[in-house]
């Protein structure tokens, strides 16, 4: 479905430019949730606004069904970001049906959409409430539902539950499952957190530090529906603990003396 083919991507290139990505290649498949992990600043998110069409390349090339992608995909691509970012002076309900407002569709035929979607995501009784009065969780489940509102294929997560508590992100990982697998879109997923990459993925993308490029591909092998009681098993810890191997490889040396 999405091939990165090679991808080279530069910034400030006016002053002689500074890597953020070199030579990325991936394919991701159609229906399956890929995480992205690596080191701060290794280009996570770099690469998954290339993917969105929002970053330009300068080398290299993405395809979305084998067609380049040269720029933002109207109604194809969802994004969801670290922030919620839902404005302050709208409703739940009117927040989520924003870009069908910024697409020009008709509003009318997304309403019944919306409310299948917030109930969803467990939001139902707050269509009507302001950002202000919801949780950051309820804030982000809300931000799922405007990225889901006009029925993308690919639902692109920029480390979506990076600053909820440990059990406000269990239950969100839960959520995210259940859309899933009710809409079988297909997930990118980028997060500092092992766990949450290995609990949720069906491949893990291990990246190294700057300039990013892909070290290891690593296939989870915890079958699905996944649950809570998985992240204890053997088959689970030994992951996480791959995972946290190929990562210590960028990890500097303490000086010993």
């Amino acid at each position: 479905m999405i091939q990165i083919q090679g991808v080279h991507k530069m910034f400030d290139l006016a002053d002689g430019g500074t890597y953020a990505l070199r030579d990325v290649s991936l394919t991701i498949r159609e229906g399956e949730i890929v995480s992205l992990i690596g080191p701060s600043g290794c280009g996570k998110t770099t690469l998954l606004y290339c993917i969105s069409g929002l970053e330009s390349i300068v080398k290299g090339r993405i395809l979305f069904d084998g067609t380049p992608v040269e720029g933002p995909r109207k109604g194809e691509v969802g994004l969801v970001f670290q922030k919620a970012v839902l404005l302050d002076w709208r409703t739940v309900m009117d927040n989520v049906l924003l870009p069908i407002e910024v697409f020009g569709r008709p509003r009318a035929h997304y309403v019944d959409r919306a409310r299948e979607l917030i109930e969803l995501v467990g939001l139902t009784g707050f269509a009507d409430y302001l950002p202000g009065k919801l949780s950051g969780g309820m804030q982000q489940r809300a931000a799922i539902v405007r990225a889901l509102i006009f029925e993308p294929r690919v639902l692109l997560m920029d480390e979506p539950f990076g600053a909820l508590d440990a059990l406000t992100r269990e239950h969100m990982n839960m959520l995210l499952l259940r859309v899933w697998e009710r809409t079988g879109k297909t997930i990118v997923f980028v997060t500092h957190d092992l766990e949450e990459a290995a609990f949720l993925s069906d491949r893990v993308v291990v990246m190294t530090s700057r300039p990013g490029t892909v070290r290891e591909i690593v296939s989870v092998p915890l079958p699905r529906p996944r649950t809570i009681d998985m992240r204890y098993s053997e088959d689970f810890v030994r992951l996480a603990r791959q995972l946290r191997g190929l990562l210590d490889v960028d990890l500097p040396t303490a000086a010993v003396g």
